[in-house]
């Protein structure tokens, strides 16, 4: 048997290119109680276009078993926008998850968001429900592409 053939390919560990860097702050909560934790990401932070969408995947420092996702749709992506949390990530709405033993997809929420082309920055605020997860006062800001998913 292969090394890593029994673990799914999106849970191993994603090879950090040298092009995307920057930094994920989220408040969690149990809902509805207030928030108890802080998570950061600025270790393994990659931004990458999939298909229609950028990928926006960072796993939490002093957590590595906890990866957040973004997907916002290609056809929203070079109009700064406010786009509602939705689990189908269609256009017009962005796709957010949290993956701790399993994956809590973003039922509701917004995410607000700026993207630059030609510096390859993306600055957004987010926040999402992904029950019983809640997420606040998420700031998100990485510049550089890693290469697209083939």
């Amino acid at each position: 048997m292969l090394k890593n053939q029994t673990t799914p390919s999106w849970l191993r560990k994603p090879r950090r290119a040298a092009h995307s860097e920057g930094e994920l702050t989220i408040k969690i909560a149990m809902d509805p109680l207030p928030p108890f934790d802080e998570f950061r990401a600025t270790k393994e932070v990659m931004m990458r276009f999939n298909g229609e969408h950028l990928e926006v995947i960072a796993r939490v420092d002093n957590y590595p078993h906890l990866i957040f996702w973004v997907y916002i749709h290609f056809d929203d992506l070079y109009t700064p926008s406010i786009l509602p949390i939705e689990p189908t990530g269609d256009p017009g709405s962005a796709y957010a998850a949290f993956f701790a033993d399993k994956t809590y997809a973003g039922t509701t929420g917004q995410l607000e968001f700026s993207f630059d082309e030609k510096s390859e920055t993306l600055t957004a605020t987010l926040e999402f429900l992904a029950p019983p997860y809640r997420f606040t006062c998420g700031q998100l800001h990485i510049k550089g592409l890693n290469p697209p998913v083939k």
